[in-house]
């Protein structure tokens, strides 16, 4: 198996900010040299009822792949759940990725925070907490509105987290 990336994950209710986030922070750490990968858990069905690969899965198919001029589409269930293994698996050589949603998961995670979002107890951080990153109304958080400090966080945490792990 391929070598296991310092993951980083990114937790908060729908609605939160953590896509927007990690999309204004990515050019900055990309900027500074980190090859840097987005793993990504959503609820949403990736699948189409009445698609074609819905059809293929539907008859039998042992595998499905649906391939384009924008990349690959491998629909069914991961072989893994575990974000640190899919990391592994697909993105070995980045020195870092960032992991959003698996609520599930253990990992180190910033929690996002939106002023006048209502708080969602499903979203209990399961790892340790890296720090807020949020409005002004939270005192002490990373400004969710100032991605080069919050690239400046994310570094410093992948640093931590390589020299613990």
């Amino acid at each position: 198996m391929a070598a296991v990336p310092t993951c980083i994950g990114f937790i908060g209710p729908s609605g939160a900010g953590k896509s927007t986030v990690i999309a204004r922070a990515l050019p900055i750490l990309r900027a500074e040299g980190l090859r840097v990968a987005v793993l990504k858990h959503s609820h949403h069905a990736l699948e189409r009822p009445g698609s074609d690969s819905a059809r293929f899965t539907a008859a039998g198919a042992d595998g499905v792949a649906v391939v384009g001029a924008d990349g690959v589409w491998l629909p069914g269930a991961p072989p893994e759940a575990d974000p640190r293994g899919l990391a592994a698996r697909w993105f070995g050589s980045a020195d870092l990725v960032l992991v959003e949603g698996f609520r599930a998961a253990e990992l180190p995670a910033f929690r996002v925070e939106r002023p006048g979002l209502a708080a969602d107890p499903g979203w209990v951080a399961r790892g340790p907490v890296l720090g807020w990153i949020a409005g002004p109304a939270r005192p002490g958080a990373i400004p969710i509105d100032d991605p080069r400090a919050i690239a400046a966080a994310i570094r410093a945490a992948a640093a931590q987290l390589r020299e613990i792990g």
